[in-house]
């Protein structure tokens, strides 16, 4: 049995998402793609942001439509099950434009459950 609230999930999604965020700092397409290491790295920061993000029941996520849950349970489905069909640009694109305005929803809606 989980013990887990919805705050609970939604601080280490941010967390997470913050995180890839950091991990892509300063990092060009050819630097990522050199880096198996920090491609790990943020695949695992995103895939654990995403699953924080699965666990928000249904009544919480819709107090917070601008953060594109479906999107998001799709790139973790992509990320745990169908790894070797990830494009790595794209999850660099993922980590430099999306996570911070996630974050910040998140932290938009924390507020509000608070």
């Amino acid at each position: 049995m989980n013990d887990r609230s919805p705050l609970d999930w939604l601080n280490d999604a941010r967390n997470h998402a913050r995180e890839a965020r950091e991990l892509v700092r300063g990092l060009d397409e050819h630097a990522f793609a050199s880096s198996r290491r920090d491609q790990l790295a943020v695949q695992f920061c995103l895939a654990i942001a995403a699953e924080a993000l699965n666990q928000i029941p249904r009544d919480v996520q819709a107090l917070a439509p601008e953060i594109p849950w479906t999107r998001i349970r799709g790139l973790r489905n992509r990320l745990v099950h169908s790894f070797f069909l990830v494009d790595h640009q794209i999850i660099l694109g993922i980590a430099q434009n999306d996570t911070e305005p996630l974050a910040l929803a998140i932290d938009r809606l924390i507020e509000n459950l608070k």
